[in-house]
């Protein structure tokens, strides 16, 4: 193929552009991605997930995880207690026959200053799950709970 400089430039143009919009696009809906993520291998029972975890201050449907974390008594414990959470949330998911699949419309509810937080619809329960993601410093996922009625 004989490219000529125009045409091989051009091209190199659109791909930046393109590059640079994607890129743009992720860095404004990062949090959207990061909630998935954690959420995807929270579901499945990845133990990596536990870094992406505000353990200290945690909570899940409701229950004050970071309460219970902060209370052990030494870091080998809240390993066996980071190891525990993420395996019996993986099988409570999978005993409901719950898919992260059916969990839809991923959007950004409410941006701060130090958090954002991420709704999904759960397209089979009709009920929307609200995911709070830390933002100042590293993400890490605070909360998930389902919304309230309003």
């Amino acid at each position: 193929m004989n490219f000529s400089r125009g045409r091989y430039g051009s091209i190199l143009l659109g791909l930046l552009i393109v590059a640079l919009a994607v890129f743009g696009w992720r860095m404004m809906h990062g949090e959207i991605y990061f909630a998935r993520d954690v959420f995807a291998k929270l579901a499945k029972g990845r133990q990596s997930v536990e870094q992406d975890i505000a353990w200290e201050k945690f909570s899940s449907m409701e229950y004050n995880v970071g309460s219970a974390y902060i209370r052990l008594a030494d870091e080998k414990e809240r390993t066996e207690y980071r190891a525990a959470f993420i395996t019996q949330f993986s099988q409570g998911f999978k005993v409901t026959g719950a898919s992260v699949k059916n969990f839809v419309r991923w959007r950004i509810k409410e941006r701060g200053p130090e958090r954002t937080i991420v709704a999904a619809d759960d397209r089979v329960q009709g009920q929307t799950m609200l995911f709070v993601v830390g933002t100042a410093g590293r993400r890490r996922l605070e909360a998930m709970r389902w919304q309230l009625p309003e």
